[in-house]
């Protein structure tokens, strides 16, 4: 049955001509939007994927990662969708902060109201409840299920795409330089990294140009898909142009300048978000997923992760798959025996860690 269900759940995820066929035999689902409180009274938006379960339901809790689309990101509503199919209920609540793209601590105390409002439900069973932060998100997910305001402690915790220091993950975003112990890596970064990087950060870097025009421009591509950026940068001074030019070219002097500023002046709010130092609290069952592909967090923060959690012998299942990039699945260039092969170890991997609330 278990493994019935995961062969759904893929199957609604990667691209293929047998889908509708597939959805014939499954139950559907209803979206219901709903809300959370925050600090007790500010209600913030929650969708739900119904299953068609009358029962105590088993509870997926997907927490979206820094975008401005929030629990409206299609990718995200398409795997809830995809679980949903397989009898389960799917939670994405909004996470004000992390819709605004601003990666912070407040962030963890908006997962933990979100949560507990959640588990509370009349028709969620609290014994069968998972969670998943994804991108930004991840991390800060797993130092919120370490809180003691956490209700009832989630049968998992699940990090997907996020960072084991973000100390290293800004660094590859500048460089696309990331590293395993010995073995060195370069990928070329995603530039979005580099914008949300600034547009969290900028007051921490002592810019001598027009901080106020650079502010507009990092907004606007941050939370209005750059529609006004075009007419913002033609409003820029000769520096402020020159700053933005390097600042997207491979200018790795220039760009570690920036980051090794900012790093030193913001180092006490990034140890309070990285896993690196909160590790220790873990007291569940966790499992930690990354696309190899990945751009924007290097999947080597998660080998990294993992080793070091196997090696204070806390219990982790950890997946760096090559169909994965950061938010998007990618068509795969292997072989097909490979790619077969690949699909088959992420059924398995998905079938163990989802155990809790596919099975019976």
């Amino acid at each position: 049955m278990v493994f019935w269900k995961v062969f759904i759940i893929l199957l609604n995820i990667f691209p293929n001509p047998f889908v509708r066929l597939a959805n014939i035999f499954v139950k559907k689902t209803k979206i219901k939007n709903s809300f959370y409180l925050f600090n007790s009274k500010q209600k913030i938006p929650l969708k739900i994927y119904l299953s068609n379960n009358k029962q105590k339901t088993p509870t997926l809790i997907l927490f979206p990662g820094a975008t401005p689309l929030g629990e409206d990101h299609l990718m995200l509503n398409k795997f809830a969708k995809s679980i949903s199919y397989a009898g389960v209920n799917v939670f994405i609540p909004r996470i004000p902060d992390l819709k605004e793209v601003k990666i912070n601590e407040k962030s963890i105390d908006q997962m933990i109201d979100a949560y507990n409002s959640i588990v509370d439900r009349d028709y969620v069973d609290q014994k069968k409840i998972i969670g998943i932060g994804l991108s930004f998100a991840g991390s800060l997910w797993i130092k919120a299920s370490t809180s003691a305001k956490i209700k009832i402690k989630p049968a998992r915790v699940i990090s997907y795409g996020s960072f084991f220091d973000f100390n290293d993950t800004i660094k590859f975003i500048m460089t696309g330089k990331c590293s395993i112990g010995e073995k060195h890596y370069k990928i070329k970064p995603d530039h979005w990294g580099r914008i949300v990087f600034l547009y969290n950060y900028l007051d921490y870097y002592q810019y001598s140009g027009d901080n106020r025009k650079i502010k507009l421009f990092l907004n606007d591509k941050v939370l209005n898909d750059g529609k006004m950026s075009l007419q913002i940068i033609s409003e820029f001074n000769r520096q402020d142009k020159l700053f933005f030019e390097k600042f997207f070219s491979d200018d790795t002097k220039f760009l570690l300048k920036i980051s090794d500023e900012i790093i030193k002046n913001v180092e006490h709010k990034l140890k309070k978000i990285s896993p690196k130092n909160f590790v220790y609290n873990v007291d569940f069952p966790i499992s930690l997923i990354h696309g190899l592909n990945d751009s924007m967090i290097p999947f080597t923060e998660t080998v990294k992760f993992d080793k070091f959690l196997n090696e204070k012998k806390i219990n982790v299942d950890t997946f760096v798959s090559s169909f994965h990039e950061h938010a998007t699945i990618k068509n795969n260039s292997k072989s097909f025996f490979l790619n077969l092969k690949e699909l088959n170890n992420m059924m398995q991997f998905i079938a163990k860690i989802f155990k809790p609330i596919l099975k019976k």
